[in-house]
């Protein structure tokens, strides 16, 4: 049996014809011309090859072959108000996924509450988090792999665009029974440490070497560990000594370490996103740098809006 090329849109006229009991009503009620409506059933009749409304006094009514083409037409302009909606939706930015890639310190300290605002003003969007540190987060930026890239630092990549949102203050712990603790001690004081520093790659690692370097600050023994929760733990285990985030410090001084105030240093890295330099932030990816902003500006007094911070540099 041949498939007749049936018109979706002449089916859609059908349903409203039906359910108007006219031309003229259904006409008005789709926004077009009566003639257009009369065009398109006649276009409709001929292809089935079969009556599909008759008069019956003022109104038309459906054959049995026009109900059931006027269902299916029916079913047919719902769903493309559905499509409708969700093309708004998703161009809103309110459906649709986000893929962000944050820094540890990040992912673990900043992104979750900027998260949560998010959610609630889009609880339709799908939202995934890949954690890595800052140069594979920058890479993975490059490779499209996420949207938009949370991290420690500043990047510097022809591909990409860096935008700061705020500052990150970095504190020095000690193990908690170290002499030290608590106490305003300059750097040289701590030379005679175990230094434990984030793996090669880590915007926090980036931000202690830079430090000391600029000071002519060596420590002859390190130790590179992978997270910065294995480094909390090391520390309260008086494995050595290290910088991190104030707000890692904050979240976590319940473990069993304390810090020291160093006078004649210090330790701070910028918090910022970055994206390709050849795509447009989508709309979730936008609200969320937003949020992400605010979030920031906690600390930092940073402005929150996602376009603004550091416009002269981008």
């Amino acid at each position: 049996m041949a498939t007749l090329p049936l018109n979706v849109n002449h089916l859609v006229v059908l349903a409203a014809v039906v359910e108007h009991g006219g031309y003229t009503r259904a006409a008005e009620a789709m926004g077009v011309s009566q003639p257009s409506i009369s065009q398109q059933m006649r276009d409709l009749e001929r292809t089935c090859g079969l009556p599909l409304v008759r008069q019956r006094g003022r109104r038309l009514e459906a054959t049995h072959l026009g109900t059931e083409l006027a269902a299916l037409g029916r079913r047919i302009g719902l769903d493309a108000e559905r499509g409708a909606r969700l093309v708004a939706e998703h161009a809103a930015g309110l459906a649709g996924k986000l893929t962000v890639g944050a820094s540890m310190t990040t992912a673990a300290y900043y992104v979750p509450r900027a998260l949560v605002r998010l959610r609630a003003q889009r609880p339709a969007l799908a939202v995934d988090l890949e954690i890595a540190n800052t140069a594979d987060v920058a890479q993975a930026t490059v490779d499209e792999l996420v949207d938009v890239g949370v991290v420690e630092g500043t990047v510097e990549r022809p591909e990409l665009r860096y935008v700061k949102l705020g500052d990150d203050r970095l504190t020095c712990i000690v193990p908690a029974a170290h002499a030290l603790r608590e106490r305003d001690v300059d750097v040289a004081a701590l030379l005679h440490e175990t230094l434990l520093l984030r793996e090669p790659g880590s915007g926090t690692r980036e931000a202690v070497v830079d430090a000391l370097a600029a000071r002519g600050v060596h420590f002859s023994a390190t130790i590179d560990v992978g997270s910065n929760d294995a480094i909390l733990q090391s520390v309260a285990e008086g494995l050595g000594i290290a910088w991190l985030s104030e707000r890692a410090v904050i979240a976590n001084r319940s473990r069993g370490f304390g810090s020291v105030r160093v006078t004649d240093i210090a330790v701070a890295r910028e918090i910022g996103y970055v994206r390709r330099t050849d795509l447009a932030l989508s709309p979730p990816a936008a609200a969320f740098v937003t949020a992400l902003g605010l979030e920031c500006a906690l600390d930092s007094g940073a402005v929150s809006e996602y376009a603004t911070p550091r416009s002269a540099r981008n």
